[in-house]
C-alpha cells in the first residue's frame, strides 16, 4: 500500500453457516502493520460473511512510502482467501495481478527471469511462531544450482526482493527457477514486472516440491 500501490482483498464463504473471519497485517519483523482501509488505520479488520456469500476489503493506498507485508486469514468456518495488487495514478489503474491464497510448503520453486526490460520477485512470510532459516537455490534452465543463499525470517516476518538484489548483478540476464526450502513450512509468491518502468506486473505461484 502506498507510492501508487494498493491491494484489494476479496473473501468467498465456501459454508451453509455466517460467520465472521479475522484478516492480520504484518510487517517484514513479523509485527503487526499498520493499513489504511476506509479511512482509519488498522492492524486487523474483522469481516462478515453470510453464508456463501462474499466480501471485498480495498486498502486506500495512502500509506507514505510503500508498506509491505502479508496477510493472515483465519475462520470458524471453511472460506477462500485472494488478493489482487494494483497500480494506479490518481483513479486510473495501471496495472493489476491477482493472487491466490498461498500455501504453505518446506520445499517449493517458482520460475523466474531476469532481463534489460524483466524483473522477477519473490516475497516469503513465516506463518510460524518462531524464526526459521530459508534456503534459497537460483537454479538454471538445465536445473543447475547456480547460487544459494540462507535468509532468515523472524517469527511471523517477510521478506520480498527481486532475484538482482539477493543475487547481485551476475544475475541480471537470467532465466531459471528459484527454489525455496526451509525446516518450517513457509508460503510465498513471486511477482514478474514486464517493462523498464517496473509498472506492469502479473503474479506467478510457488509450485510445491514433494
Amino acid at each position: 500500500d502506498g507510492s501508487g500501490y494498493r491491494t484489494v482483498f476479496i473473501l468467498s464463504s465456501l459454508s451453509d453457516s455466517a460467520a465472521t473471519a479475522h484478516l492480520e497485517f504484518f510487517d517484514n519483523n513479523g509485527a503487526p502493520l499498520a493499513l489504511p482501509i476506509e479511512g482509519t488505520t488498522v492492524t486487523s479488520k474483522e469481516v462478515a460473511l453470510s453464508a456463501r456469500g462474499v466480501a471485498r476489503i480495498v486498502t486506500d493506498g495512502t500509506s507514505s512510502g510503500i508498506k509491505a507485508g502479508w496477510a493472515r486469514l483465519t475462520c470458524p468456518v471453511v472460506i477462500g482467501g485472494e488478493a489482487i495488487f494494483q497500480t494506479r495514478s490518481g483513479t486510473k489503474i495501471i496495472s493489476e495481478a491477482g493472487v491466490g491464497s498461498s500455501p504453505t510448503a518446506i520445499r517449493s520453486t517458482v520460475y523466474v527471469q531476469s532481463s534489460s526490460a524483466i524483473s522477477s520477485g519473490v516475497a516469503i512470510c513465516n506463518p510460524n511462531n518462531s524464526a526459521v532459516m530459508v534456503t534459497l537455490k537460483l537454479r538454471n534452465t538445465l536445473g543447475g544450482v547456480v547460487a544459494s543463499q540462507d535468509q532468515s525470517l523472524a517469527a511471523l516476518g517477510h521478506i520480498a526482493q527481486f532475484i538482482t538484489q539477493w543475487f547481485g548483478s551476475a544475475y541480471a540476464q537470467f532465466e531459471g527457477s528459484l527454489e525455496i526450502s526451509c525446516g518450517s513450512p513457509v508460503s510465498a509468491v513471486a511477482l514478474r514486472y514486464d517493462n523498464p518502468e517496473v509498472d506492469v506486473f502479473t503474479a506467478l505461484p510457488v509450485l510445491i516440491i514433494n
